[in-house]
């Protein structure tokens, strides 16, 4: 085998091997995309229900990074400082 069969040989198979790891790197990003999307689903559900269970007892809907804040503004800690 002389030296051209050869190159032409190893650049073959480092082409192929780059191109199933794009694959594998399209796949793994795929992947993760539609898992992201499912759990932004399932949030968005949990949101929903939470609020129909307040909406069905009469409160209104605070979202958790809200209900947070909130605490930390109303905290005794902060209210009895002077």
């Amino acid at each position: 085998m002389d030296i051209r069969t050869q190159i032409s040989m190893d650049i073959r198979t480092q082409m192929s091997t780059d191109i199933r790891t794009q694959i594998s790197i399209m796949t793994d990003a795929k992947k993760s995309l539609e898992n992201k999307r499912k759990r932004e689903i399932e949030m968005e559900k949990q949101q929903r229900l939470s609020e129909a269970d307040a909406k069905a007892i009469g409160e209104v809907y605070l979202p958790p990074a809200v209900k947070k804040h909130v605490r930390q503004k109303v905290s005794p800690r902060y209210i009895n400082k002077t």
